[in-house]
């Protein structure tokens, strides 16, 4: 797993307790093995970064976004983390919050 920064982890236990509804959505899908047996965690600290959803075993990372994540400044950051996060040899993979709520029975 990657190490993180300490200063971040009441800001991922404050984002655990303020989850969008997509994000509900989507843990509830994701949490307690459901997968494949695969064990997520949500509003994980990873490095410098906070992202929505990890599963270490598979390397992999799920980050549901919002539309302003298209917008040029957000869209840089993202793509600085994602550069990070292949540097530490894990997958990130972007769902969109509409998308969540409109195609999530066959996301799953």
């Amino acid at each position: 797993m990657l190490p993180y920064a300490q200063r971040l982890k009441q800001n991922s236990r404050e984002l655990r307790s303020h989850m969008t509804d997509a994000e509900q959505k989507l843990w509830y899908r994701l949490r307690r093995k459901q997968i494949n047996g695969w064990q997520f965690y949500r509003q994980k600290p990873l490095g410098p970064y906070i992202v929505d959803f990890y599963c270490p075993s598979a390397g992999l990372v799920v980050e549901l976004d919002g539309g302003q994540h298209l917008e040029p400044q957000h869209h840089a950051a993202d793509q600085q983390r994602d550069a990070y996060l292949v540097w530490g040899c894990v997958c990130c993979v972007l769902i969109t919050g509409r998308c969540c709520w409109r195609w999530m029975r066959w996301l799953m």
